[in-house]
């Protein structure tokens, strides 16, 4: 057969976005041949004119093609891709590819997987389904056309929905049909004596569809997003399951038969509305599991024996023939979401080893997580109870560390069991742990040690000038308190909560870049305190004499500053916290702890220290990195080997309320330039308090002088003891 080389102009005619509206057909298409040229190359020029398969505009209702489009041409019992040659989106373009020209030519997009067998088209609209926001998905939306004189049209296959959702962090919608009519498989096309397609049969049949959000993360409320299907009446109706990764909720519409016609899409706006979304509970012998491709996934755990696998609604159902109790095994790489059981005791390590899964649910009966356990997670691992014990690794140097979690995984937590992460969760984590649920920029979470309201009244020169926006309303439910605004909120203004005796813990929203001056001062019942992650400021004094406050995480890029915004240490935020016995910054826990009023330890790593309780205990700062020493007014003892062999101690300052310095105190301290002592009557001196500091000078009161230097074991010390300047 001699070849031509022939320019077939392709119109595509497709969906409309409008509720229940066909597009228009357009006329046929001109043909172009040339005999100058005899090689097999043909070039398909398709211009767009209506919405369709491909990408849409900003204006949502102009049709571009995209560059390296391609389609599928059959012909002469060949096929061939043929390829856009745009180098922009343009609503004209043309396509090249090389094929014999017998008498039909049939065309198909989108081109991959498609096949073409005794006068059928055969291809495949897939019942898991990506979704791309304010247009369709690539090579989704199937497009089929024929012609016998070289005059090819195309025409829409398939139906479908066009919608927006309303509640925020939503993953996936699942369409269902009620009865066994498929909305997804393997499809055979031919076409009518009008030259449209038509289904001629469906094998592999799905009856539901889900779509996940663009790049499987959330759906944008407010934005387009569409599912694609194959046209048919759905005569006992369609069900909407949502899921945002731990949650489920549905939407019913029975009773009614339910048409997708061929080129049409329906269209709906907040299609969530009014859906409550449940928290997934497994029975005991179930795992539930949400596969990107939306079939039953092919896992195992060991010493488990799999009864069923099955997947409906948008959720796989892995059920075992007992209960599970201890988790270890391997889960598909396919899988997104995975959702074990109560009842279940401890998880070990689970296999995946490319870290697709982007949410693991952790039950409340779980109390100890393996050694490897998410290992290779770095998606959001969400616990819905206490903070479990978790197991320690040795290298082979000896050195302890934690491999439980990927290092970019999200722990999430409900404001309930916050407190228990303080206290149960390695610092290697530490600055991963989350809410689960944001606070909203407007809000102010709250406990109270009576679960009564907290007194607004107390608030120190209003509402507007403490937070810069009006109080809606103030409510307790369910033992939580919950301050509303009219705007959202960026600071804490001074002396915000001061004096709120009943206040126990507060969860502040990220919109928070501020913290004033003694805002939380004096709240006697704080012990637990939740910081925005975007925190910036926070002033002196903000938690002083918060005496039940015990452990506390600062955001590492908050600065402490006084009330002229200078730098100061962080520790002065704390004054009077006696039960104080850590803070979290920078990555490190400060180890403070003090007991009945003394100070017991102090980590080694603590920079700063404040001493603001009575008596520093034997041994409490020794060895320590301590660089920076403030000893307030309220210390009268400095125990035996308190700040022993602290080498990184420039400077110390002894307040005129301290009676007793015990032995080697501050001995070897090789770092000290001078040693400043406020009382005019000489404290009790230990043995070798001072010793081998260097020869540093010790400065006394003038008037006490001599007193100093004929002074029990301050005598040791007669040629280095100085007036102060």
């Amino acid at each position: 057969m001699k070849m031509k080389k022939i320019s077939i102009l392709f119109t595509f005619l497709v969906v409309a976005l409008q509720s229940c509206q066909k597009i228009m057909e357009e006329t046929a298409p001109s043909i172009i041949e040339s005999d100058t040229c005899s090689e097999e190359i043909i070039t398909i020029k398709a211009t767009l004119d209506n919405p369709t398969k491909t990408v849409l505009d900003n204006d949502m209702a102009t049709v571009l093609w995209k560059p390296s489009e391609t389609i599928m041409v059959f012909s002469d019992g060949a096929s061939a891709v043929f390829t856009s040659t745009n180098d922009s989106n343009t609503d004209t373009a043309e396509f090249e590819g090389s094929i014999s020209v017998g008498e039909d030519i049939f065309g198909v997009y989108p081109s991959t997987g498609a096949s073409f067998s005794d006068g059928h088209i055969n291809t495949s609209l897939s019942g898991a389904q990506v979704a791309q926001s304010g247009s369709f998905s690539d090579r989704l939306l199937i497009t089929a056309g024929r012609s016998k004189d070289l005059n090819l049209r195309f025409y829409n296959v398939c139906s479908g929905l066009r919608f927006t959702l309303e509640q925020e962090g939503i993953r996936a919608v699942t369409l269902k049909s009620l009865d066994e009519t498929p909305m997804a498989g393997d499809i055979s096309i031919v076409f009518g004596d009008d030259g449209k397609p038509v289904i001629s049969n469906i094998s592999n049949p799905k009856t539901e569809i889900t779509v996940f959000a663009p790049d499987y993360g959330e759906f944008e409320p407010g934005k387009w997003y569409y599912i694609v299907t194959l046209p048919g009446t759905f005569d006992a109706g369609i069900a909407f399951y949502f899921f945002d990764g731990y949650r489920q909720g549905s939407r019913v519409i029975d009773g009614r038969s339910f048409t997708f016609k061929r080129s049409i899409f329906k269209q709906t706006q907040n299609l969530d509305h009014s859906v409550d979304l449940i928290e997934c509970s497994p029975a005991p012998d179930e795992i539930w599991y949400v596969n990107r491709d939306c079939e039953a996934a092919n896992i195992f755990f060991n010493g488990i024996t799999m009864q069923s696998n099955t997947y409906e609604n948008g959720i796989g159902v892995f059920k075992a023939s007992s209960n599970f109790t201890t988790i270890r095994g391997g889960l598909s790489s396919r899988l997104l979401h995975v959702v074990f059981p109560e009842g279940a005791t401890e998880i070990g390590e689970l296999y995946n080893d490319n870290g697709a899964i982007q949410t693991a649910v952790v039950p409340q009966s779980v109390t100890r997580l393996g050694s490897y356990a998410f290992q290779h997670f770095d998606g959001n691992i969400i616990f819905k109870g206490n903070a479990p014990s978790f197991d320690i690794i040795s290298d082979d140097e000896g050195d302890d560390y934690y491999a439980c979690f990927g290092y970019n995984a999200k722990l999430l937590i409900k404001p309930e069991y916050y407190r228990s992460f303080l206290f149960g969760m390695p610092n290697d984590y530490m600055d991963n742990v989350q809410l689960l649920h944001p606070i909203p920029h407007n809000e102010i979470l709250y406990k109270t040690n009576d679960d009564s309201i907290l007194e607004l009244s107390s608030f120190a020169g209003g509402a507007i000038k403490c937070f810069g926006a009006n109080i809606l309303s103030n409510s307790v439910e369910d033992g939580w308190g919950r301050i509303i605004f009219d705007n959202d909120i960026h600071s804490i203004g001074s002396n915000a909560f001061t004096g709120s005796t009943n206040l126990e813990g507060v969860f502040l929203p990220d919109s928070i870049t501020e913290i004033k001056t003694s805002a939380f001062n004096t709240c006697s019942s704080l012990s637990t305190v939740y910081l925005p992650k975007d925190l910036e400021i926070i002033g002196g004094a903000v938690f002083e004499s918060c005496s039940s406050l015990q452990r506390i995480v600062i955001p590492q890029n908050a600065a402490f500053v006084d009330d002229n915004y200078s730098p100061r240490y962080e520790i002065n935020s704390f004054n009077l916290c006696q039960n104080l016995q850590y803070y979290y910054y920078k990555g490190k826990w400060t180890n403070v702890i003090i007991q009945s009023n003394i100070l017991i330890s102090v980590a080694p790593t603590t920079s700063f220290l404040n001493v603001t309780c009575n008596k520093v205990g034997a041994g409490a700062a020794a060895n320590n990195s301590v660089n920076t020493l403030w000893i307030s007014s309220s210390c009268t003892a400095i125990g035996k080997n308190a700040f022993l062999n602290c080498n990184n101690l420039t400077t110390v300052t002894i307040p005129a309320e301290c009676t007793i310095i015990g032995d080697y105190a501050f001995s070897s301290c090789l770092g000290l330039q001078s040693i400043r002592i406020q009382r005019t009557t000489p404290p009790s001196g230990g043995a070798y308090m001072f010793y081998n500091t260097h020869n540093c000078p010790i400065y006394v009161p003038s008037s006490s002088v001599d007193a100093y230097k004929s002074a029990m074991f301050w005598s040791d010390y007669a040629d280095r003891i100085q007036a102060m300047p």
